[in-house]
C-alpha cells in the first residue's frame, strides 16, 4: 500500500477547527481561498491564499476557523521513508536522510514570491491529479513527483541545511504525552489531576497549561 493520501476541505461555522494533533507523516497543504489559522508547535500563524505549508513529522498543529470568512484547504500526507532506495545511494545520503533526521528542514510556508514558487504549486497539483485518478501506474508517478518536488526545493534553496534536532521544546513534549493519554483513554473516566501528575503540574496550573496551548479545556477537548 502506498503511504500517500490526498485531503481537502472547507473551514466554515459548521467545520470550525482542526484540533491539534500531530502524525508521522509529512504534510504539504496548500490554502486555496481565504486565511488559515493555524497553531504549530503552539505558535501561533495566520497564512493566505497561495502560501503552501510544510508540516515535519511529529510537528503539533491544528487548524481554526476565524472572522467568519471561508477558508479552503488542499493538503498531501505521505510518508518520507517511501523515497528511499533499497541502497545507500547519493539520493538517501545528501537529500532524505537529512530530512528525516532533521538536520535539514523543509521550510515553514512559502509564498508566491519564492524563488521555485510556480514549479512547486504545478508539481503539487500534479500530485492530487495523479491520486485522485488513480490511473496505471499512478504509484510509480507519485514517487517521481515527490522526488520533483524535493529536487525544486534543493534547487531553490529553500530546505533549511541547520540541524533543528533541537526543535521539540518542554511545552510541547508535555501537550503530546496529555494527548495521547486522552486519545488512548477516551473510553474511561479521566481526571484533571492524573493528567497533571503525568506533567508534572499543580491541577491548577495544567488546566491554565492546557487552555493556552490546546485553545480550549481538558473537557472541551
Amino acid at each position: 500500500m502506498l503511504p500517500f493520501a490526498t485531503y481537502s476541505g472547507w473551514m466554515s461555522p459548521s467545520y470550525k477547527s482542526v484540533p491539534l494533533h500531530w502524525h508521522k507523516e509529512m504534510e504539504i497543504t496548500l490554502i486555496e481561498e481565504g486565511t488559515a489559522y493555524y497553531n504549530i508547535d503552539l505558535e501561533n500563524y495566520e497564512f493566505s491564499k497561495g502560501n503552501i505549508l510544510f508540516i515535519h513529522p511529529h510537528r503539533l498543529h491544528s487548524l481554526n476557523y476565524e472572522n467568519n470568512i471561508p477558508m479552503k484547504w488542499s493538503t498531501i500526507v505521505f510518508n518520507l521513508d517511501m523515497l528511499k532506495s533499497f541502497s545507500s545511494d547519493a539520493i538517501l545520503i545528501k537529500y532524505l536522510s537529512p530530512l528525516i533526521n532533521r538536520e535539514h528542514s523543509f521550510p515553514l510556508y512559502i509564498t508566491d514570491e519564492c524563488s521555485g514558487y510556480e514549479e512547486i504549486l504545478k508539481t503539487f497539483k500534479q500530485l492530487i491529479r495523479c491520486y485522485t485518478e488513480k490511473y496505471i501506474s499512478y504509484e510509480l508517478e507519485i514517487k517521481s513527483l515527490l522526488l520533483k518536488l524535493l529536487g525544486i526545493l534543493y534547487r531553490n534553496n529553500l530546505i533549511i541545511k541547520d540541524s533543528i534536532k533541537a526543535n521539540s521544546t518542554q511545552a510541547v513534549d508535555k501537550i503530546k504525552i496529555s494527548l495521547n493519554y486522552i486519545h488512548n483513554n477516551y473510553d474511561k473516566q479521566i481526571s484533571i489531576k492524573s493528567l497533571a501528575e503525568l506533567c508534572s503540574f499543580s491541577e491548577y496550573y495544567f488546566m491554565r497549561f492546557f487552555k493556552k496551548h490546546v485553545g480550549m479545556s481538558c473537557i472541551q477537548y
